[in-house]
């Protein structure tokens, strides 16, 4: 089972918060990355670990969430899977 799904959950409502916040997810991040690779020391780097798990930072991931779920809801108003009014394109 992977962690990321209980990372993410909710992670769009962390935009703006404080960079000491911010820190802390990130070390809540490297300590699953460091439980995930086994074999690694405490004060090893971890930046290497994230790249081999194919994980983001936690900025990255935030801004990343933000953006699938902007295009998510981009796609849902114009294809009409919304109620409202449809926009106009082309004018």
């Amino acid at each position: 089972m992977s962690s990321m799904p209980r990372l993410d959950y909710g992670s769009t409502t962390f935009a703006g918060i404080p960079t000491y916040m911010l820190d802390w997810l990130q070390s809540v991040l490297n300590a699953a990355a460091r439980l995930m690779i086994h074999g690694r020391r405490k004060f090893d780097r971890v930046t290497p670990l994230l790249q081999e798990l194919h994980w983001l930072s936690a900025t990255e991931r935030i801004k990343f969430r933000l953006a699938v779920l902007s295009f998510s809801a981009a796609v849902a108003v114009t294809s009409g899977r919304v109620p409202g009014k449809r926009p106009a394109l082309g004018h």
